[in-house]
């Protein structure tokens, strides 16, 4: 399409150039070929302006699928939780892989940075005759994910789980007992992991 409107540019203002040079040889038709060359530098605009935002689409598409978000946080070898309350956040203070520095490692929360689908794993490791569940909530409005472990007297236990989001920018995740655990200390080692990954950005 590009290149016919092209052409046809070239025709006319030719056409001009020929009735300039050599005005006893080539009749100028007027207003049909000023019609044509309006008609034709319209429809050109429209073109360019269409291909202008295509390419800004891609390259908002290119960028988007460039961006890397991804973390990994265990309990640290010398880190311990004990006597787990309803609503209690657990907080992973060792950070492994934190691509994008979206996990806070102080507050144990996720800050999502771009809107997209997300998945996340987390892993309990309790300790001889404790148990633990814990939820996976979003900016505290519900639970939307559940592990459990625990309450096994022949030796520690390990419960996990994994689940995948729709979020939006500014959302928040972490991690929070889900009931009133154990006393004591529950859950240690760097065995208790939390991680997330961004799946598709949109």
């Amino acid at each position: 399409m590009l290149a016919v409107l092209v052409s046809v540019l070239i025709v006319v203002l030719d056409s001009y150039r020929c009735q300039t040079l050599y005005p006893s040889k080539h009749r100028f038709h007027g207003s049909d070929d000023i019609g044509i060359l309006k008609t034709a530098l319209s429809d050109l605009q429209q073109l360019v302006t269409s291909q202008a935002m295509k390419m800004e689409i891609l390259e908002k598409e290119l960028k988007l699928s460039k961006e890397i978000i991804a973390f990994t946080a265990v309990l640290n070898y010398n880190t311990s939780i004990s006597d787990l309350k309803k609503g209690q956040r657990i907080i992973f203070n060792g950070v492994i892989t934190n691509l994008g520095n979206a996990y806070n490692d102080k507050t144990g929360t996720f800050h999502c940075p771009t809107t997209g689908l997300y998945g996340f794993y987390y892993n309990l490791h309790t300790l001889r005759d404790k148990y633990a569940m814990v939820a996976l909530t979003k900016n505290g409005d519900g639970n939307y994910a559940y592990a459990f472990s625990g309450n096994h007297s022949s030796g520690e236990s390990d419960g996990s789980t994994f689940v995948v989001l729709s979020l939006m920018k500014g959302d928040r995740i972490w991690l929070r007992a889900n009931k009133d655990c154990s006393t004591g200390e529950v859950l240690k080692y760097q065995v208790n992991t939390f991680s997330g990954f961004l799946l598709h950005a949109y």
